[in-house]
């Protein structure tokens, strides 16, 4: 019975294997485990995990390089998105919830129907419109079989506001300001833009057309219009 052979019987391993390490020995000089050829793995157990919580409590991550700059290591975009593949994350895009709901929609084809009889001729439609920071896509990082997140339309400090006016006869100037635009604003917006081109295009016979807006219909906004402005359409 050969060495091999008495070493397989009594550990009770097969016999090849038992060539294979006596074959390691000769070679090697020892037992002793060498690491592999491939590359070591850069990110720790703490940056996956850090990873998993950056996404469970702050799944608005619009960067891959904001979740990079809160990680120990330095990693590439590749090897970030990787790990996120490998856990089962993906980035989509975010579903914003819509400013205008069905209803608003539904009431304003309504108004629509009852006005198709109005003379058009001498009207005056105004509105404004308002840029926010941050107003673009937005992507969020979320289990692959998760339900799309919607975000609510917010508005952020820094902004930008547009408002003006056209007719039949003509328009009135743009006016763009970054202050809040509230009752005060509104009126002052109104007496240097509106008032001198509507009473110039049409004397004191055009008629005011906006929308709803509570800056619009509040006491100090109606107060203003009764003196100023000949007719309102409701």
């Amino acid at each position: 019975m050969t060495k091999a052979t008495e070493i397989s019987r009594r550990l009770a391993i097969p016999e090849r294997t038992v060539y294979r390490v006596l074959k390691s020995i000769s070679d090697k000089k020892s037992l002793t485990h060498k690491n592999g050829a491939g590359r070591p793995q850069i990110l720790h157990k703490s940056d996956r995990n850090m990873i998993m919580a950056l996404v469970q409590h702050n799944p608005r991550i619009i960067t891959l390089n904001e979740c990079r700059a809160k990680l120990s290591t330095p990693v590439a975009k590749s090897t970030l998105s990787e790990e996120m593949k490998m856990r089962s994350l993906q980035y989509r895009q975010a579903v914003r919830i819509p400013a205008l709901s069905q209803l608003h929609i539904t009431k304003g084809i309504e108004w629509c129907k009852r006005m198709r009889g109005q003379n058009w001729s001498k009207v005056f439609f105004t509105n404004e419109f308002s840029i926010w920071m941050n107003s673009g896509k937005i992507h969020i990082c979320m289990d692959k079989e998760g339900q799309p997140i919607n975000l609510p339309t917010f508005k952020l400090p820094a902004k930008l506001h547009i408002w003006g006016g056209i007719s039949v006869m003509g328009k009135t100037n743009l006016k763009v300001f970054t202050e809040n635009f509230n009752q005060e604003r509104y009126k002052t917006v109104l007496n240097e833009c509106l008032i001198q081109e509507a009473n110039a295009f049409y004397g004191n016979q055009w008629v005011l057309q906006e929308d709803n807006s509570p800056i619009h219909t509040g006491n100090a906004a109606k107060a203003w219009k009764q003196e100023f402005v000949p007719h309102q359409i409701d």
